[in-house]
């Protein structure tokens, strides 16, 4: 028995009796693959072009984002709609407005202008201005753009229930804005420029810290009600910012305008980098720009002003003198 046993154990011999069988080995496998990811909607760009039609386009979209076949032709014609309405608008501020409060520039004379233009780049007022405006409106563009998909990741809202929410933000520019400049004009008759100056400061500061609460809201409604607080002194802050403009420098106001506004426009491009850092989360983003946003409001008590007397309702001499003919 114990022989064959081990004849049993003992590799089979192939016919020529001089070759053992082979183990056989295992199959390879193929290494895994990643599905290929789709690209968020919102870094999708749609070119208009004479070669592909509507359907190519919605089909595109549909390829390369989460979008069914109604909501994907309904982002393509919002697009084409919004890019026509965009140059018509530029068509008609170019022919129907003029280029600066004084006149077309191809009639003024320039030398005067661009001397006015940098007598308003070296008033250091111009520049703090500038960095509030971008504290306000640069922070309303930079809500505006984050706000749906920050509740649709954090609240996990559908991205149609978190646009409604997030156009809670923008719908208080319908009172909020005028609102600014409505309580400057009242704080001008009490207190002249400082209390203009000074409603702008405290508006900034209560803007960052009602955004430094609005980062740490985990529950929605709280996170909506932080939301219209920081919108509400987000758009009193821009009313209360422009009513000191035209007080800064009367002979180039154009100037210190543009300034301003550029501001505004480059506080929205720097706070989106902040919220395009991987190392962040959203939440973490909000609430550094709130202490940022904190942290800029003394700028406004900084501001000084030379008292000006009201301007005068009055006819200019040469009106009277041609009435009084």
């Amino acid at each position: 028995d114990t022989i064959a046993e081990k004849e049993k154990d003992r590799p089979e011999e192939s016919t020529s009796g001089t070759e053992t069988a082979k183990p056989k080995r295992a199959a390879m496998q193929a290494p895994p693959t990643t599905p290929p990811q789709l690209m968020p909607p919102w870094k999708v760009l749609l070119h208009n072009d004479d070669k592909n039609d509507m359907l190519f386009v919605v089909r595109s979209v549909m390829e390369l984002t989460p979008l069914n076949e109604q909501e994907a032709e309904a982002r393509t014609v919002e697009a084409h709609k919004t890019g026509v309405a965009l140059l018509l608008t530029g068509v008609a501020y170019y022919l129907l407005t003029q280029d600066t409060p004084d006149g077309d520039w191809r009639t003024l004379d320039r030398v005067k202008t661009k001397s006015a233009f940098l007598e308003a780049c070296r008033d250091p007022r111009v520049w703090a201005l500038a960095l509030l405006y971008g504290m306000s409106f640069g922070i309303e563009l930079t809500v505006d753009n984050f706000a749906a998909l920050y509740y649709t990741d954090n609240f996990h809202l559908s991205l149609k229930m978190a646009g409604l929410v997030a156009s809670l933000f923008g719908m208080m520019n319908l009172f909020a804005r005028a609102l600014g400049g409505i309580v400057s004009d009242r704080c001008n008759r009490r207190w002249g420029l400082r209390g203009r100056a000074t409603l702008l400061g405290f508006t900034i500061a209560a803007e960052g810290v009602a955004m430094m609460v609005f980062s740490k809201m985990r529950a929605l409604p709280l996170a909506i009600a932080a939301m219209m607080l920081m919108g509400l002194f987000v758009k009193i802050s821009n009313g209360a910012n422009y009513s000191i403009v035209p007080f800064i420098n009367r002979r180039a106001l154009g100037g210190v305008a543009g300034i301003v506004g550029a501001g505004g426009n480059a506080g929205a491009v720097l706070a989106g980098f902040l919220f395009k850092t991987a190392s962040l989360t959203w939440s973490q983003a909000f609430l550094i720009l709130g202490i940022v946003i904190l942290a800029s409001a003394p700028a406004a008590f900084l501001l000084r002003f030379e008292e000006q007397p009201a301007m005068s309702h009055q006819l200019p001499a040469e009106a009277l003198a041609t009435a009084a003919d």
